[in-house]
């Protein structure tokens, strides 16, 4: 699965708490493997929601990961 499916495959929920705060998370159990284990990985530490991980989070594993390909990909080519 491409970075672009997985983007638009895995939903971004709207929580608002009792205080009237809103977030914008991702649930575990939207992401499928092994997107789901490499993201844990990358985000070992970082604060999360309860009901899942912030979504601003998952755009920017997605970004890095998308640019650490593109890189391994010019080291390849350059053989």
């Amino acid at each position: 699965m491409s970075v672009d499916e997985l983007r638009e495959r895995v939903p971004e929920i709207e929580i608002v708490e009792v205080s009237g705060s809103h977030f914008v998370v991702v649930l575990d159990e939207h992401i499928p493997e092994p997107w789901k284990t490499r993201f844990e990985e990358a985000s070992t530490g970082s604060t999360r929601l309860r009901q899942g991980c912030y979504a601003r989070d998952w755009h920017r594993f997605l970004r890095l990961w998308t640019a650490e390909m593109e890189h391994l990909t010019a080291h390849r080519e350059m053989r």
